[in-house]
């Protein structure tokens, strides 16, 4: 999925998202010049600490 599709998915903001990618969490793929998020990779990310 887009970043500003699993941006809104994970309730954050496009620029967080991007930061997370950064990060390594959630990774992130180049796709013919754009990048693309899992969506597991996202919902793993986005789960509960406890």
């Amino acid at each position: 999925m887009s970043i500003e599709f699993a941006a809104e998915r994970a309730s954050v903001t496009k620029d967080t998202n991007r930061r997370m990618i950064a990060d390594g969490t959630p990774p992130a793929y180049r796709f013919r010049g754009q990048i693309r998020i899992a969506l597991e990779d996202i919902d793993a990310a986005m789960r509960p600490l406890r």
